[in-house]
C-alpha cells in the first residue's frame, strides 16, 4: 500500500488474532505515511495499551485540541465515544488508526464513528479500520472504504451486497487462505 499525493481515504484492514495486522501497521502503513507525509500527524487509537505501540509517545484525548504540527502520538482510552468524538473535533491533516476496533465499534456503526468518517473528507484524513474480519466490521464502512487489506480472516461470501468490488475481494481473500506463508495479505482497491 503506498500513500501518494492523494489523501483522504478509508483503509479497511482485516485478519483474525495474530494473522499479522498490527505488524503490518507499525511496519508498513506507519513508516509509509511518515515518509510520504513528514508534515502530517498520526494518532493510533486503541482501548488498551497495546504493547507493540508503546514505543509512540501517549497523549490524552484532552491533549487533541492543542496538537498542532506533525508527529506520532497514541491514545489508549476505553471512553470511546468521547475519544471519536475528540478525534472528529480536532485531528485535521493526517492519518487516525483504529488498532483493533472490532473491541470498540459494533456492527451497528456509532454516530460518533460514523461522523468521523464522514469528516475525513473536509479534515484531510486518512483512516486506518482494524477488525478481526468481514463478520466484524460495519456495513456502512464496508461501503465506504477504498482499500482492503485481508489477512487470514473469515469469508467475504456473506458480505457480497455491502463490498463494492466483492468479485477483487473474493479473489483477494483466496489466495490469503491458500497461501502456505506464514503471514499473508492482499490488498484490493475497492473505489
Amino acid at each position: 500500500m503506498r500513500f501518494g499525493m492523494r489523501l483522504n481515504k478509508l483503509f479497511l484492514i482485516l485478519g483474525k488474532k495474530g494473522s499479522g495486522k498490527t505488524y503490518y501497521t507499525i511496519h508498513t502503513l506507519i513508516e509509509q505515511y511518515r515518509a510520504a507525509h513528514p508534515k502530517k500527524k498520526i494518532l493510533v487509537y486503541n482501548t488498551d495499551d497495546h504493547e507493540a505501540y508503546r514505543y509512540i509517545p501517549r497523549i490524552d484525548k484532552g491533549d487533541l485540541s492543542r496538537w498542532t504540527g506533525a508527529g506520532l502520538y497514541r491514545i489508549c482510552d476505553a471512553a470511546t465515544t468521547d475519544v471519536l468524538a475528540g478525534i472528529n473535533e480536532h485531528v485535521y491533516n493526517g492519518l487516525v488508526i483504529f488498532e483493533d476496533a472490532s473491541k470498540y465499534i459494533s456492527k451497528r456503526l456509532q454516530k460518533s464513528a460514523w461522523d468521523s468518517i464522514l469528516n475525513s473528507k473536509q479534515h484531510n484524513l486518512d483512516m486506518v479500520f482494524q477488525f478481526h474480519g468481514f463478520a466484524a466490521c460495519p456495513p456502512e464502512i464496508l461501503r465506504q472504504c477504498d482499500v482492503i487489506t485481508m489477512f487470514r480472516c473469515d469469508s467475504p461470501a456473506y458480505r457480497r451486497g455491502d463490498l463494492v468490488e466483492y468479485e477483487a475481494v473474493m479473489a483477494g481473500w483466496k489466495k490469503v487462505m491458500a497461501s502456505k506463508a506464514d503471514y499473508p495479505h492482499q490488498t484490493v482497491v475497492v473505489a
